[in-house]
């Protein structure tokens, strides 16, 4: 099973500076995961599901706002729940660009948090609510905006992203020098391992997953797959894999209020029911049904 990180040929031509474009895609012809040499901006109109971006799977949900810095391996895995079809606006523009604004003395310290603290990153989500409104709006007019009138329309975009008070890591607890750490490896060997363990834990989690068997989806024996799944991920796989089902755990019991609490249990891996009590109250610090009654009116 090969999901190596595949170079995206990104089509900005010479006279260009950027590009934007609008999708609506079948969820079966997501893209797998690719790279690019280039910023990308994506807003998420339609579909929920999971990102992948660089060594980290995350929830994704509709409407978020993402930036990826160039050359980080990413990909988007939908719900079929979403209608058979995912809706985005995406803008991609070259490194070159940003550079050239930061000689202006206005962009200068907005390019300084995009070229460092943002690159370092490898990505970031967009959490303040009146920017991603802001900057989907500005997206939306750049349809029709060409020219010196849409990239004046993208500097004011990337204005848009001047502190870090509206954005959160897209990798969280991110080392330092992130683009760095893609930068040095070789032939994306361990992104394609960590790909290949992220699909087989949305396909499988479930199930009961044993140790030997995600230890073959990674073609690695036991011992070494527990430390380089520890490294690469920075908790072991056990931990991960408990977080994963508490999280989608919680989801279910805020989205569903009447579905009983043991066959959500059950629906995500968990066939001792008292051992899921236990490990429920120790990641959220209440019982399930407590945390359900927390959430009904959200």
């Amino acid at each position: 099973m090969q999901n190596k990180a595949k170079p995206e040929q990104v089509f900005i031509l010479e006279n260009q500076s950027y590009r934007i474009f609008h999708e609506q895609v079948p969820i079966m012809d997501r893209m797998p995961l690719h790279k690019h040499p280039v910023w990308e901006i994506s807003h998420i109109i339609k579909g929920e599901g999971y990102r992948i971006v660089g060594d980290t799977l995350c929830r994704c949900n509709e409407g978020e706002l993402l930036v990826i810095a160039p050359d980080i391996p990413h990909c988007w895995i939908f719900s079929e729940e979403n209608d058979g079809w995912t809706e985005n606006s995406t803008v991609q523009f070259r490194p070159e660009t940003l550079d050239d604004m930061g000689h202006l003395a206005e962009f200068s310290s907005i390019v300084k948090l995009w070229n460092e603290d943002i690159s370092e990153c490898g990505g970031i989500v967009i959490n303040e609510v009146e920017t991603i409104e802001r900057i989907t709006g500005l997206m939306a007019g750049m349809d029709d905006a060409a020219g010196t009138k849409g990239l004046l329309t993208l500097m004011e975009i990337i204005g848009c992203i001047d502190s870090k008070s509206v954005y959160m890591p897209a990798i969280p607890d991110y080392p330092r020098n992130m683009r760095q750490v893609y930068a040095q490896r070789r032939n994306g060997s361990a992104e394609d391992r960590m790909t290949r363990i992220y699909l087989f834990i949305l396909e499988h989690y479930h199930e009961a997953i044993k140790l030997s068997d995600i230890a073959s989806v990674a073609s690695m024996s036991e011992s070494a797959f527990c430390s380089f799944f520890r490294r690469t991920a920075r908790m072991s796989f056990s931990d991960f894999l408990t977080r994963f089902r508490m999280e989608k755990i919680c989801s279910m019991l805020t989205a569903d209020q009447s579905t009983p609490i043991a066959e959500i249990a059950t629906s995500c891996g968990y066939s001792d029911i008292p051992h899921f009590n236990r490990t429920f109250r120790k990641y959220a610090g209440c019982t399930p049904g407590e945390f359900r009654k927390r959430t009904r009116h959200l």
